[in-house]
C-alpha cells in the first residue's frame, strides 16, 4: 500500500513457511491487517487483505486466518486476494489451523477442533470434546496449534499447558504430556508453534523465573525448543 515501507518492520506475531521456502510474517496484533511474504529474506509484497494469525498450505498458495471471521487467502508470486471462508455446519467458528490438506476449526472456546477440507467440507473426526473432564485423556482446555506426527496429530493446549495426542481416527493416544515437566519449568506461557516435516516442530514460550532483583520485578526468560518424535 502507498506509504508503507518496502521492508517488513512489524514485530512478528506469527510465522509460517511453505515447502518452496517462502516465509509469511503476520504482525503481533491480531487486529492489525496484513502479512508479508518473503523469499530469500526479502519481502515479495505485503498482503493487506488478510487479518490475524496466518497458516498456509504446503505449496504456499492458500492461507487461512481469523479475526472476526475466517478468511481464505490465495497467494501468487505477485500478490494476494482474500474472501470469507465458511466451514459447513458451524456457527461463529473460532481460530483456524492449517495442517497439510486439512483446516482444523476451533469451537467451544478451543476445546474442540473440527476438520475441514479447503472448500469448507467436513472431513475426518473432530479432536477433543467440550464434555470431557479436566484430567480425561483427549481433553483440550484451549487449542493454540496443531501439528502432525508420523501416525498421530498433536494439539498444543494453551490453557492447560500440555501436548495432547490423537490417532488418525480422532481417539486420544494415552495421557497428555505436561509442557512444564517436559521443559523443566514451573509455569510457562506458549508464544508460538510452527510445525515442519517429519514429526518435527518448533515451540516458543516464556517462563517466569521467580526471582526479584531489586525493583525490576520478576525475571522472565524466553525459549525456543525443537520438538521431535511427534
Amino acid at each position: 500500500p502507498e506509504g508503507r515501507s518496502k521492508e517488513p518492520t512489524l514485530t512478528a506475531g506469527s510465522l509460517a513457511a511453505d515447502d518452496k521456502g517462502h516465509v509469511f510474517v503476520a504482525p503481533d496484533a491480531v487486529w492489525t491487517d496484513g502479512s508479508w511474504r518473503l523469499s530469500d529474506g526479502k519481502a515479495d509484497y505485503y498482503c493487506d487483505s488478510q487479518s490475524g494469525r496466518l497458516g498456509v498450505s504446503p505449496d504456499g498458495s492458500t492461507g487461512f486466518s481469523r479475526e472476526s471471521k475466517i478468511m481464505k487467502t490465495s497467494f501468487t508470486d505477485s500478490g494476494c486476494t482474500s474472501e470469507e471462508w465458511k466451514p459447513a455446519g458451524l456457527t461463529d467458528p473460532g481460530d483456524a489451523y492449517v495442517l497439510q490438506d486439512t483446516v482444523y476449526v476451533a469451537m467451544e472456546n478451543g476445546k474442540e477442533l473440527h476438520p475441514f477440507d479447503y472448500d469448507g467440507k467436513p472431513k475426518g473426526a473432530k479432536l477433543g470434546s467440550k464434555d470431557l473432564g479436566l484430567s480425561v485423556p483427549g481433553n483440550i482446555c484451549s487449542a493454540f496449534g496443531v501439528g502432525a506426527g508420523s501416525t498421530s496429530t498433536v494439539v498444543v493446549d494453551y490453557n492447560c499447558r500440555q501436548l495432547v495426542f490423537f490417532a488418525n481416527d480422532g481417539k486420544p493416544l494415552g495421557d497428555s504430556v505436561s509442557m512444564s515437566k517436559l521443559f523443566g519449568v514451573n509455569y510457562l506461557t506458549v508464544a508460538g508453534f510452527t510445525r515442519i516435516a517429519n514429526g518435527v516442530a518448533f515451540l516458543s514460550f516464556t517462563h517466569e523465573r521467580g526471582e526479584k532483583p531489586g525493583d525490576e520485578g520478576n525475571l522472565h526468560q524466553g525459549f525456543i525448543v525443537r520438538l521431535s518424535g511427534l
